[in-house]
């Protein structure tokens, strides 16, 4: 929608016979998707094969068998923010592969972790509630040549923008 107030949701028609994710965002550079909810799926939000520099703003994925937002990522650049992730069957978010930041985000409710990240060459966290996941709240796992600064919260501690992880 191109009023910010305004949200699409996406489901399948029949989830009963339909296995796949509800979005597949695969070999996309550069590329922005925001105001999104989706409900359902094997995957709520799949971003996959290469894509760089994604964004993703005020997502929404719930119900979805596995996880709610999967990013399979090759280069840093990318970032997620205002995404709720709820009641999923697997992880929150899942992120294999470098990402710049996710922040003001609730993750809540998931049957696997909360925030799950693999093979960080260095990331923000900052501002997110990660609340009642069955797995971890924020899993966190650098490469063996990280280069960047990992950072969970925000060092001006006066700014409250550190995590909730319950």
């Amino acid at each position: 929608p191109t009023n910010p107030a305004l949200s699409a949701t996406l489901r399948h028609a029949n989830p009963f016979y339909t296995s796949a994710p509800i979005v597949d965002v695969s070999a996309a550079d550069f590329m922005s998707l925001s105001h999104l909810t989706t409900d359902g799926g094997t995957i709520g939000v799949w971003i996959r094969g290469g894509s760089t520099n994604f964004v993703g703003s005020y997502l929404t994925t719930s119900h979805a068998a596995g996880d709610g937002i999967r990013f399979d990522s090759v280069l840093p650049g990318s970032r997620l923010d205002h995404i709720s992730a709820l009641a999923n069957g697997g992880n929150g978010i899942l992120v294999n592969g470098p990402i710049d930041q996710i922040f003001d985000s609730e993750v809540s409710a998931n049957q696997g972790g909360g925030i799950r990240l693999t093979a960080q060459t260095g990331v923000r966290l900052e501002a997110n509630r990660v609340l009642d996941n069955r797995g971890a709240g924020i899993y966190l796992e650098a490469t063996t040549f990280t280069t960047g600064t990992i950072v969970i919260g925000n060092e001006n501690l006066a700014l409250n923008r550190g995590n909730l992880v319950r």
